[in-house]
Formats: C-alpha cells, structure tokens, sequence
C-alpha cells in the first residue's frame, strides 16, 4: 500500500492529542466522581438509618455501602455511567471540540486526496453522515476503553492470582453479581491482554476453592482436598471456551475496505509506523499542531518496543561509542570493580567520578565531624561557667540537670554522624518485609499490648493509618497459609512472620498515637508560652539574707539565712523569667518576702492559739474553786 504516511501521522496525532487531553479529563471526572461517592458515604452513614445499620454491626455487618450500590445518586454509577459523564465534559469544552474539528478535517483532506470528494461524498452518505467525524468520534472511544483497560489490568501476577481468587469465592458473588456488561468486557480485555500463565489460572481456581471449603467449613484435610479437587474439575468442565478471535472494529473495517480496497484492517499497519515516526523533525505535525487549541505534546525521541529489536542487539545504548577506547579487561586489574552496566570504555570515566563522590563524601563527613566536636566543646565551657557560681549544696543537682541535658546533645550528634556514613543492608529487607522498626515495638510491648484493643476498635471503623484490609492481607495470608502448612518449620516461619508482622504495625500506630498526644501537648504548651504578655520588672539588688540564687527547672535553689531551702515555682513564674520579664534577684526577693510574711502569720496563729489555751486554762481554774 503506497502514500500511507499522511494517515500513520494522523494516527499518531490522534493518540497524542487523547494522551494530553482526553487522560486528564477522565481523571478529573473519576476524581469529582470518587469525592462525591465518599460524601454520600458519610452522609448516609451519619444519617438515622446508617447510625441504627451500625448498631447491628455485629449480625448483620455495614450495610450501607451495598444499600448505597442501589439506591445512592452516586455510588450506584457504573462504568457506562462514568463513560457519560467523560463525553458530557467534553461535550462541554468548546476547545475540545475545535481541535476534533480540525483534527476530523486533516484526516478528511488526506482521504479526499486518495479516493476523490465524489467517493468520499458517497462513502458518507452510506454511514448516514460525515465519515471524518464519524472515524474521529470512534477512535476517541475506542483510545477511551483502551485506557480503560489498561487502568484494570493486573500488573502482576500476584495481584492477578488474589484478583481471580476473590472473585470465584463466596465473598465475591456479590459484586460479580453487580457488575455491568461494559466493566465484563473491560475485565475480559484487560486479563486477556496480560496474558497469565496457566499456573496463574491454576492457583486462582485453587485458591478460590479453598476460601469456599474454610468458609463453608470442611472436617478434615482429605476433606478439603477433595472439595477443591471437585470445585476446579467443574468450573473447567463448565467452563465456556474463550473466544479467542480477534473482533474488528466494524467502522475500522468499512473504511479499510471502501478506502483502500483492503480485505484486512489497514489501521493496525498506520499504528505500528506511527509508534516509529520522529514526531520532533515531522513538519505535517508540527504545522497540526500550531493549530490546535491543546498542544500534542511530541517527545524528543521516538518510542520503540525493545522486543521489536534485534535478540543480538536489544539493547538501548551502542555496544561502542564514537571515539570511545576499546573495552577493558574487568576480570582483573583496576577495573574488576567496576559494574557491568557501565559502557565499555567508560571505566576511567566512572572511577574518576566514583573518586570525586567518594572525596565529596569524606570531606562532607568531616565537616560534621568537627561541628559535632564544636558543639561539644562549647556546650562544655557554658557548662563549667554556670557550675563556677554554685555552692556544694547544689552541686549534686546541676551535675543531674547537666547530664540529662547533653544527652539528647549526645544522641544528635551520633544521629549525625551516623546518617552520613549509614550503610545498613538489612533496612530495605526488613522494610520489604514489615518489620523495620521492630525494636521501638518490643521497647513498647506492654505498651502495645495493652493498646491492642483500641486498635483492632480503630482498624475495624478505619481511624488507623498503618493498618487496613490493604497491608494486613498478605501477613493474614501468611498465617492462614501457616495453618495448613504440614512442615513444622515452615509452618513456624509463616505464622511467625505473619503475626510479628501485625504486631509491627499495631505498635507503629499505638506509638503513633502516644507521640501525637505529647506532641500536641507540647504545641500547646510552647503556644501558651509564646501567647502570654508578661509585665516588665525592673532588676532589684540581691536581699543580704539570700546567697546563691539558682533556677534548675522550675525549682529555686538559694541558702536564705544561711540555710539550704528548695522552693517550688509555677510554670506562669518559670515562663515569665524564661521570657526575660522576672529578673532572678527581683524573684528571690519576693521568694523572701512571701516567706517572711507566712512566717509572721505562723508566728501570729501561735500566738492566738496560746492566748486562746490560757485563756481556757483560766476558765477551767475558776470553775473548779
């Protein structure tokens, strides 16, 4: 087929302008979609009849979500739906709609070129309307479901094997039950276009059948075997044969044949030459695209499938760089430890700046070192300066304040030196694994312990943060997969692991929540100091009768009258002199005369007292005679 260009760079203008804009607008309609849906959620379940559905929890479980799948304004949309409201926003952009015309008008000008406006005329008049915007209108849709399917594929086979195994359960009859035609399809194309391997399909099945037999109870592992033996012989005795031929697209198969008199689809040929077209240098595109209101966006280089290249030469990079030297010998010599994807001949380029990170490293290494020294050195000196003016009464105490202090100084600082220089090969593992920070668990564990019915309470009405039916499924797996593992150490591996992995988590989120409430305790404090205005004092001179007047947290250590006294302050007290508004001289002072003046009232209160005893003496005296 001849002068087939035009159309493999209208096909890749196509594909482009639906990436650029058609993606974003599908995503906004799922997003406005999905907030809304989770609005109704909560109004329904804050209504009175989701607060009394509630109250059953326990027999009946949260009927609102299936309550809402049928008669929600929102919750009960479908795929057919979704697709509605995609086209009615476009409908809506009159940008939208004036780069389709454009684009509908340069496909029309390329087949009026090939088979002439009386054939083109003809041609429209058979489809009942104008074939340009007819072919257009179709690819979008098509380029829509496409999108569709791909945002439904599995991207692994794990997630592949968990997909099919619930939904050939039991538990999810429902929502196959629900699904709509299109979302079938959908499923359908997406499974297909993964391809799975039948030991994929295979642990699907068995895995469905085996939730079957623990939910519907079976005695005895002969039992079980036998339920699950018989459920996969029936779903593939049952089970129809996939239509394994390819469906054309009815539009794509008329233009084919009434254009260029092809038997086969045409269009399959423009799109494989446009995933190889240089949209950068191509002046048709760039001409296009000065046109249209939403810019395609062209990549600097085109895409091209890896599997399309040579097997001996499927690589990205040349095998040998312009004016590179000839590859060196890596099995010995300077170059053993170089890796193996660095480019033959680059190896003195990636030692030198191997050695350039490695210096910049070092020197980076000791410049924190001699900082932390620093801060060591001069948190010393002050220090020893504020020790010179305490007598040895208070000794005792500072030393205590002083030891508490530097060691959060200590700890930053080896934190420090240890991010600079950390190279822990277990972190990624135990991450993978859930069990990083396992430690700050078992610190906590009569803590955790005693917290884990709040946060099975917070899981099951979805307060928590680290645990969901998301991160909790594959240790839950693994402890049910523990279960009917008949090797003692396997069995001990995969329930240990399952189970140290939900304590891992538990404890992250009771953790969690005691470093939230002292954080907030302490934002509440400091917010209480920065608020508050304090009145100015001015600095009196030091009563004689006091000696030695120190702060130690919110404690005044002075000798008044040569005698050692502790005197507890408020906090109103301690902040305002931390403020600088309450001198320590003018605070000693009215420390002593708060002091003298309860000593004249308890000197008074003892003389009344006397009085009050001699005055009964002398009453029982004269009553006697």
């Amino acid at each position: 087929m001849k002068n087939t260009q035009r159309f493999a760079e209208l096909e890749y203008a196509l594909k482009r302008y639906f990436d650029g804009k058609v993606t974003q607008v599908m995503k906004s309609v799922k997003d406005d979609l999905g907030n809304k849906q989770a609005d109704e959620y909560r109004a329904a379940q804050r209504s009175l009849r989701g607060i009394l559905s509630m109250a059953n929890f326990d027999k009946a479980g949260d009927t609102t979500m299936s309550q809402l799948k049928v008669t929600g304004k929102w919750n009960s949309k479908t795929i057919e739906d979704y697709i509605s409201m995609c086209r009615e926003r476009l409908h809506n952009d009159k940008s939208f709609q004036c780069d389709l015309i454009t684009l509908a008008a340069e496909w029309r000008n390329a087949v009026v070129a090939r088979i002439g406006r009386a054939r083109y005329d003809q041609l429209s008049q058979q489809i009942g309307g104008d074939l340009a915007y007819a072919y257009v209108g179709t690819r979008m849709d098509d380029l829509m479901m496409e999108q569709l399917v791909k945002s439904h594929m599995p991207k692994s086979t794990a997630e592949y094997i968990i997909r099919k195994t619930a939904q050939g359960s039991i538990w999810g009859l429902e929502q196959e039950l629900s699904k709509s035609p299109m979302a079938r399809e959908i499923e359908a194309r997406g499974e297909k276009a993964f391809k799975p391997s039948k030991a994929a399909k295979v642990a699907g099945k068995v895995g469905a059948s085996a939730a079957d037999a623990v939910t519907l109870g079976v005695g005895s592992w002969k039992g079980l075997a036998k339920f699950v033996g018989a459920d996969v012989l029936i779903s593939s005795l049952f089970k129809g044969r996939p239509d394994t031929a390819q469906k054309e697209q009815v539009m794509e198969a008329a233009i084919s044949k009434g254009v260029f008199g092809s038997n086969t689809n045409v269009f399959t040929s423009f799109r494989r030459q446009a995933n190889q077209l240089q949209g950068k240098d191509n002046k048709f595109l760039s001409s296009l695209n000065s046109k249209l209101n939403s810019k395609i966006v062209i990549p600097q280089k085109p895409f091209m499938d890896i599997n399309l290249l040579d097997a001996t030469k499927r690589t990205w990079f040349p095998t040998e760089l312009p004016g590179s030297k000839k590859p060196a010998d890596r099995a010995q010599g300077k170059y053993k430890d170089v890796p193996l994807i660095v480019a033959p001949g680059q190896e003195d380029a990636y030692l030198e700046a191997k050695a350039r990170f490695e210096a910049e490293q070092k020197r980076k290494a000791e410049e924190a070192k001699a900082k932390a020294e620093a801060a060591k050195a001069d948190l010393a000196k002050s220090k020893a300066k504020e020790d010179d003016g305490q007598r040895n009464e208070t000794k005792a105490a500072n030393n205590q304040v002083e030891s508490s202090s530097q060691k959060p100084v200590s700890n930053a600082i080896d934190s420090d030196g240890a991010s600079v220089t950390a190279s822990n090969g277990w972190e990624q593992l135990l991450q993978a694994t859930g069990l990083k920070g396992m430690d700050s668990t078992i610190a906590n564990l009569g803590y955790v312990v005693s917290m884990l019915p709040d946060v099975l309470v917070g899981m099951l009405t979805g307060n928590t943060k680290t645990l969901n039916m998301k991160n909790t499924m594959m240790p839950l797996a693994s402890i049910l997969l523990g279960m009917f593992v008949r090797n003692p150490i396997l069995k001990l591996a995969l329930i240990g692991f399952g189970g140290a992995n939900l304590l891992n988590k538990a404890g992250k989120e009771s953790i969690g929540w005691q470093q939230q409430t002292n954080q907030s305790t302490q934002q509440a404090k400091n917010g209480s100091y920065a608020q508050s205005q304090y009145r100015q004092y001015a600095d009196e001179p030091l009563s004689p009768r006091i000696t030695n007047p120190v702060l130690q947290g919110t404690t005044l250590i002075a000798n008044i009258d040569r005698v050692p006294c502790n005197i507890q302050l408020t906090e109103n007290v301690v902040a305002a002199y931390r403020a600088g508004a309450l001198p320590l001289n003018t605070l000693a002072n009215a420390v002593l005369a708060k002091y003298d003046a309860q000593q004249l009232a308890q000197r008074q209160f003892g003389q009344v007292e006397l009085q009050d005893r001699q005055l009964n003496q002398a009453e029982t005296i004269h009553r006697t005679r």
